[in-house]
């Protein structure tokens, strides 16, 4: 018995081990690539003009006075550059990915679309929200993985429409950030869930912020999940800082 097991241990070594090969591989290879794509952006921000920013109450901007981190953003940029960027937010309160594939199929969406030289989405947050609201913490634990394999399916329908009516966008999108105060009963595992949800932004082969850098201060939110002025520029900063930093 003990000579059957060795023989699956040698036969089956050289599989595992080329699984993991590969994986790895695929992984370096999506880096590479997202490493080249935000090299391109950061070469082509002198001629960046139209930004356009897609998804839900944090893309408009909800919590914010002055238009959230789209503003923010816009000005960095034209700090940097000296030229005039043309700001389109179409972003929705509420907004889930399901609705943003809704939207993104609207004519006044594709025409924004066909315009812009930076596309930023912000979308996600509502899929899990809509699980919490209707059930709490448990459902969201006992539904995560049915819900981000929707949720995946429609970031990469988003994704193939961007790229057929706009090849040659670049594309960002903001991964989630933890809403839950520290000393909620479900901190640790509601940050873990969205560590495993934001994996599924790979799939956009796109640059994603990684917004843990937000400060849980009261200071800089609106309420619960939107931050206000100040929390919105701590937000464009980041966005500016990962993707289209070129100083």
């Amino acid at each position: 018995m003990k000579s059957d097991y060795k023989k699956m241990f040698v036969a089956f070594t050289p599989i595992v081990a080329g699984a993991v090969g590969y994986g790895m591989y695929q992984e370096a290879t999506r880096k590479r690539r997202i490493s080249a794509i935000r090299l391109n952006l950061i070469e082509n921000i002198p001629k960046l003009r139209n930004v356009l920013i897609l998804g839900d109450s944090v893309a408009r901007g909800y919590g914010s006075s002055n238009g959230g981190f789209g503003s923010t953003l816009i000005s960095l940029i034209e700090e940097k550059t000296e030229t005039k960027v043309q700001l389109t937010n179409l972003g929705v309160d509420g907004l889930t990915s399901g609705g943003l594939v809704d939207i993104i199929k609207e004519m006044e969406t594709k025409d924004a679309i066909s315009r812009a030289d930076l596309i930023i989405l912000n979308i996600g947050g509502n899929d899990l929200l809509e699980l919490f609201t209707s059930g709490g913490p448990n459902k969201v634990i006992k539904e995560f993985r049915e819900t981000r394999k929707t949720f995946k399916q429609n970031l990469l329908y988003i994704k193939e429409t961007i790229r057929t009516i706009n090849p040659n966008a670049a594309l960002i999108a903001n991964g989630l950030y933890n809403p839950c105060e520290k000393e909620y009963e479900y901190y640790s595992v509601a940050g873990q869930l969205i560590k495993n949800w934001n994996k599924t932004y790979k799939c956009l082969n796109s640059i994603i912020v990684d917004t843990y850098g937000l400060s849980r201060e009261r200071i800089y939110w609106a309420d619960e999940v939107h931050p206000n002025d100040e929390g919105y520029k701590i937000l464009a900063s980041l966005i500016f800082k990962q993707a289209v930093d070129i100083s």
